[in-house]
């Protein structure tokens, strides 16, 4: 276990505090305007890279499901600068999802957190890579994408993360591989089993409760729109847990680095969960610690209320961000046409 230097977070913590807002940069008091203008019934401004349905209600708005209240930014600022560790969760082809999640992280080096910053994109196979790109290239990340061949991983382009990745180095702090590599995830999605090492790195020798599998399964199930064959949903899970536990190690590594307080992991939604995700293995495996998980999250036209987007485990965030959404393709339909192709 690693111990969070606690003083040096607690000092920046009271710098976050009294100077927070003072510090806000303009692109976010633009959002915090937004959000007001949204609480007095004003129509929305326009300023988003998607375009669907950003007419919603609730665009732009912050909700906070343990209160049941709405959040302006500079009291969601005030609580993520609090954390220890702070999840950012995504739909990870939405580019104001990336924004919101730049925006966040500026503004929280300016309140004078010092984090680390973790990728669930970036996997330990890629780790050489990435240490050698920050060690030959301090202070910049214009080039990490090519040092990584992020083109060949099929995740969204780089230039999408590259904002959050340049506020952390130019900060002079260190990005962090957090996902298992793509080898040991697909060994385990295809049923092999790992060594014991692995079982006890990837928490795996831990059966979790069985609310807490039955909804993973759900999840695999539904993420794959039905379309999976029953018999690999176990392994998909297993790949799932162990993912979450490697990148609760990775941001509890983080935050144990001398120059670092903190961690901030960029992760997809599922990852943020505080029921079943990344947060339950923090709390676990530090249970001193604070943790605040963001879900940035795409409205959908019919669901103008923060409640109607909950599903069995409530809404297991800190807080939830809306935004307009990217498209309106019948996913399902188009996963059934890859599914189909493949065999």
């Amino acid at each position: 276990m690693v111990a969070i230097p606690r003083v040096r977070r607690h000092l920046n913590g009271m710098r976050a505090l009294a100077g927070l807002w003072a510090r806000l940069s303009a692109t976010f008091l633009i959002l915090a305007a937004t959000a007001c203008a949204q609480a007095e019934g004003v129509a929305p401004r326009a300023d988003w890279h998607t375009q669907l349905n950003r007419d919603h209600p609730l665009v732009g708005r912050i909700w906070s499901p343990a209160a049941s209240v709405y959040l302006q930014p500079d009291e969601l600022l005030r609580r993520i600068a609090a954390a220890d560790f702070v999840i950012l969760g995504e739909k990870h082809d939405n580019p104001d999802h990336h924004a919101i999640q730049a925006r966040v992280v500026e503004r929280l080096l300016a309140s004078g957190r010092r984090p680390a910053l973790a990728f669930e994109m970036i996997a330990a196979d890629q780790a050489p890579r990435l240490e050698a790109y920050q060690s030959d290239h301090p202070g910049t990340s214009s080039g990490l994408g090519d040092a990584l061949g992020w083109d060949k991983t099929g995740w969204p382009e780089w230039s999408l993360y590259e904002p959050i990745a340049a506020a952390i180095v130019g900060a002079g702090l260190p990005i962090l591989a957090a996902n298992l590599s793509q080898e040991d995830a697909m060994g385990l999605a295809r049923g092999n089993a790992p060594s014991d090492n692995q079982l006890r790195v990837w928490r795996l020798d831990q059966s979790p409760a069985p609310e807490v599998a039955r909804a993973l399964a759900d999840d695999i199930r539904e993420s794959h729109c039905g379309h999976l064959p029953e018999d690999r949903i176990p392994g998909m899970v297993l790949a799932q847990r162990a993912r979450d536990a490697v990148m609760a190690r990775a941001m509890i590594a983080g935050a144990g680095r001398p120059e670092t307080d903190g961690t901030v992991l960029i992760a997809g939604t599922g990852h943020a969960r505080s029921d079943r995700g990344v947060p339950m293995h923090l709390r676990q495996l530090e249970p001193g610690s604070t943790v605040f998980s963001l879900a940035i999250v795409e409205v959908s036209p019919d669901l103008p209320e923060p409640a109607s987007y909950a599903d069995n485990g409530g809404l297991p965030f800190d807080a939830l961000w809306f935004t307009p959404r990217l498209d309106d393709k019948d996913h399902c339909a188009l996963l059934l046409q890859h599914f189909k192709k493949k065999r």
